[in-house]
C-alpha cells in the first residue's frame, strides 16, 4: 500500500512537470485530468472516498469540459491597430509585414485565425465604443516617427518593451 502511494505520487509529480513544460492546450486538459484521476486513487486509498468522488466528477469531468468549450469558443485573434497617421490607420509595410508574421507564427501554433481591425487616430487606446471588452485580444498602437509597433495588450499601458520594427 505504501509503493501504491508512492508510485501515485510520483506519477503526479511527473505529470504536473509535464503540464508545465505543454504547449497543446487539448493535452493540458488531458493531463490535468490524469492528474485529478491521481489524486482520486490517493485519496480512496488513504480511507476518503467521499473526497475521490468529488475529485473526480470536478476534476475529471467538469473541469475538463469546460476548459474544452472554452478553447473551441476561442477561434479568432482579434487585433485593432491603430496610427497617428490621421483618419487612416497607416503603417510602414516593413514594420507592418514583421508584426503580421509574428501575428501569423502566434495563431498558427494556437490553431487561429487572424483579424486585424484598422481605426483612425481618434481612437484611444482602450476597449470602449463598439468594441467589447472580450472581443479584442491586443492593440498595436503605430508610432509613425519612429517606425515601430508597440502591443498595448487590451488596455493603454504597454504590455512589454517589445516593439516591431521594419527589417
Amino acid at each position: 500500500m505504501i509503493y501504491l502511494n508512492d508510485l501515485l505520487l510520483l506519477m503526479m509529480l511527473l505529470v504536473i512537470i509535464r503540464i508545465a513544460t505543454e504547449n497543446d492546450n487539448y493535452n493540458l486538459i488531458l493531463y490535468a485530468a490524469f492528474f485529478s484521476l491521481a489524486a482520486a486513487s490517493l485519496y480512496f486509498i488513504n480511507g476518503a472516498p467521499d473526497l475521490a468522488l468529488a475529485e473526480i466528477s470536478i476534476g475529471c469531468a467538469f473541469i475538463p469540459l469546460i476548459f474544452t468549450i472554452a478553447i473551441m469558443r476561442q477561434n479568432t485573434f482579434t487585433v485593432v491597430f491603430f496610427s497617428e497617421a490621421g483618419q487612416q490607420a497607416y503603417c510602414d509595410p516593413l514594420v507592418l509585414i514583421e508584426f503580421m508574421g509574428i501575428a501569423e507564427v502566434f495563431c498558427g501554433r494556437n490553431r487561429l485565425k487572424l483579424k486585424i481591425v484598422t481605426h483612425p487616430k481618434s481612437y484611444e487606446p482602450s476597449i470602449r465604443g463598439i468594441f467589447r471588452l472580450g472581443n479584442t485580444d491586443l492593440i498595436a498602437h503605430y508610432i509613425e516617427d519612429e517606425k515601430k509597433i508597440i502591443p498595448l495588450g487590451k488596455h493603454s499601458k504597454p504590455t512589454d518593451s517589445r516593439t516591431f520594427r521594419g527589417l
